[in-house]
C-alpha cells in the first residue's frame, strides 16, 4: 500500500512539471495571436484618457464648488 502511494506521488509530480510546461507554451502560443495596438493608437488611447479624466475632475471641482456655496448660503456661513 505505502509502495503504492508512493509510486503515485512520484507520477502526479511528472504530470504536474510536464502540466506547468505544457501549460507555459500555450501562454507562449496565446501570446503570439495576440493583436497588440499600434504606438500611434497607444498614444491616442492614452491621451483620450487624460482629456476625459481632466474633463470629469473639472466637472466635479465646479459641483463641489456649488454644493459647498449653496451650503453656505443656506447656513448662513461666511467661508
Amino acid at each position: 500500500m505505502a509502495d503504492q502511494i508512493t509510486q503515485n506521488n512520484k507520477q502526479n509530480q511528472g504530470v504536474t512539471l510536464q502540466g506547468a510546461m505544457k501549460f507555459l507554451r500555450e501562454v507562449r502560443g496565446e501570446l503570439n495571436r495576440v493583436t497588440w495596438p499600434s504606438v500611434a493608437d497607444t498614444r491616442r488611447m492614452t491621451l483620450m484618457v487624460f482629456v476625459l479624466v481632466t474633463i470629469i475632475a473639472l466637472f466635479l471641482l465646479a459641483v463641489d464648488l456649488l454644493i459647498g456655496a449653496g451650503l453656505s448660503a443656506l447656513l448662513g456661513l461666511n467661508l
